[in-house]
């Protein structure tokens, strides 16, 4: 693999292969049965489909076989890096992606719910 496909993300494969056909998100959506928002989201790299979506979009954004190997090429180097990371990290890189509105909504949830579990000490 050369190195610029090591560097492309698949937001970046997604986005070029849907203008070169001059699909828009919402055809992708309808042919993938996949929301417009998180097509969108896949485009802009905060979100990274799993492997059952993969194929959906595979055949939503009208792949041809080359590029869909060179689209599973790309997925799974993503997927070999992340998956190296311990699952803390994972979650917390995913929480970054998102926006800082529900990151924040998030925070605050995760902080309301554990300052409302009882301590060690009240379970005895």
């Amino acid at each position: 693999m050369t190195k610029d496909k090591e560097r492309r993300s698949i937001g970046d494969f997604l986005r070029e292969k849907r203008e070169a056909r001059k699909l828009k998100q919402s055809d992708v959506s309808k042919k993938t049965g996949i929301d417009p928002s998180v097509i969108c989201r896949y485009e802009k790299n905060q979100s990274h489909p799993s492997l059952r979506k993969m194929n959906d979009l595979i055949t939503g954004y009208q792949l041809t076989e080359d590029e869909e190997k060179e689209f599973r090429e790309i997925c799974s180097l993503r997927d070999v890096v992340f998956d190296k990371i311990p699952r803390e990290f994972q979650i917390l890189s995913q929480l970054l992606m998102l926006p800082q509105d529900i990151r924040k909504r998030i925070i605050q949830a995760a902080i309301a719910y554990n300052s409302s579990e009882p301590s060690n000490s009240d379970r005895k």
